[in-house]
């Protein structure tokens, strides 16, 4: 929660202070009733009495936050995580005057946000000029240009009131959800099932695999007076993994490990892991949450395939073909019904099940499967044998061979042991 206030020239040599986030930051902007000495490292321009008009700039507040209790919930993981947050900051006047001040939520990436003041819901309608200065003395003239520009482009600003008597005190809570997005990692592996199926193919249920990442800017806190008592607490299923980081610059999505986050404390209770960080005077620039919701497999719809071919061997010669459709759960294992025949006196049903390794994401080496069957001939006569299958396939085309033997035959009869070979096409 950053705190400023208005005046009409700038002092030379005071910090501006760069906020490196990209979630919500509160930032107080306008309005103080009397002029104070600017504060070293804090967007601070004083009141000169003596010049009108000019740019409008803003100077830091004399109202301090005591204690800062920030809480996330994270749950779900559908396509990504649902966390809720709640920022709730103890402000009080330690002047003897009145101190009014205009307030704003800035919010990135975050939802249904409100805030309360004691309880009492608070909304300010903020002017253009209030929304200029803000967005000047939060972002600053230097330090990250790309930052800037998001922020510019992408936040929604949350205005309201705050007044305060002297020696009075008030809680100000701001509350909302924030989107936790999943970190991008470049695919290296796709599923044979979603590969073979392009058309077809639809996952049903199962949650999306890797980190999600969630930043929230904690600098502006730094722009109030008092010694600034911070609490963060984090709440997720025990079975996620949890990685924080705190840091005074910037990060990049990604960056944050399962190691930066030792100084937290752990605690599970029900099924929910709480993680606590707590500091009194220092407060870093950015918070950085991950987590890893962990992969939950979904089912996939598959599609047709195709095959076109023949056998060989002592019965073998004649032209055949095979029809059928498999589904994938997990993807690597698909489950099939077959139909195969040579159009003339034989059809055999043949269910199957085939493990495939995925395909890489540069396809120098094709996706190999490997499997059994229960090959029943309905054509001639009913006859049951056990299949053996292997094959490969670039995407939608392939090979495959199978091999059927029927023990029910002397194994010197012709179709004893059956040898497909067939080019596969999949839908």
């Amino acid at each position: 929660m950053a705190a400023v206030r208005p005046s009409t020239v700038a002092r030379a040599g005071e910090d501006v202070v760069v906020l490196k986030s990209r979630v919500p930051l509160i930032a107080v902007v306008l309005g103080m009733l009397a002029a104070a000495p600017a504060r070293a490292n804090i967007a601070a321009i004083e009141r000169d009495p003596g010049v009108v008009g000019g740019l409008e700039t803003y100077d830091s507040t004399l109202l301090a936050v005591d204690e800062e209790r920030l809480t996330f919930d994270c749950r779900g993981g559908d396509p990504e995580p649902r966390c809720t947050f709640e920022a709730t900051y103890f402000v009080h006047n330690p002047t003897g005057e009145t101190q009014s001040v205009t307030a704003s939520f800035f919010g990135l990436y975050t939802d249904e946000v409100s805030i309360r003041v004691d309880g009492e819901a608070a909304r300010h309608e903020l002017t253009d000029d209030e929304m200029r200065g803000l967005y000047d003395v939060v972002l600053g003239d230097g330090g990250d240009g790309s930052l800037a520009e998001v922020v510019r482009e992408e936040s929604r600003l949350y205005g309201f009131v705050l007044e305060v008597e002297p020696g009075a005190r008030r809680e100000v809570v701001a509350s909302g959800v924030v989107r936790a997005p999943q970190r991008f990692v470049p695919e290296t592996w796709f599923p044979a099932i979603e590969t073979r199926h392009l058309l077809l193919d639809r996952p049903v249920g199962g949650a999306r695999s890797g980190w999600f990442d969630l930043r929230y800017l904690l600098a502006p806190l730094r722009t109030w007076a008092g010694d600034r008592e911070v609490t963060i607490v984090v709440r997720h299923p025990s079975d996620w993994s949890f990685a924080a980081a705190l840091a005074d610059s910037a990060m990049q999505f990604g960056e944050v490990t399962g190691d930066a986050s030792r100084e937290w404390d752990t605690s599970d209770s029900g099924g929910v892991r709480t993680e606590t960080w707590h500091s009194r005077g220092t407060v870093p620039a950015v918070l950085e949450l991950g987590f890893d919701v962990g992969a939950v497999e979904p089912f996939h719809s598959g599609g047709v395939v195709l095959g076109f071919g023949g056998t060989v061997g002592d019965g073998g010669g004649d032209f055949w073909m095979r029809a059928g459709y498999e589904i994938g759960y997990p993807s690597w294992l698909l489950y099939s019904v077959n139909v195969d025949t040579d159009f003339t006196d034989r059809v055999v049903l043949a269910p199957h099940l085939e493990g495939a390794t995925p395909l890489p994401y540069m396809p120098i080496f094709p996706s190999l499967d490997l499997g059994v069957g229960l090959p029943i001939q309905v054509l001639p006569r009913t006859l049951v044998g056990i299949r053996f299958l292997c094959g490969f396939t670039w995407g939608p085309v392939g090979f495959n061979a199978t091999f059927d033997l029927y023990p029910q035959l002397d194994t010197g009869h012709p179709d004893f042991l059956q040898i497909g070979l067939f080019g596969v096409v999949a839908i």
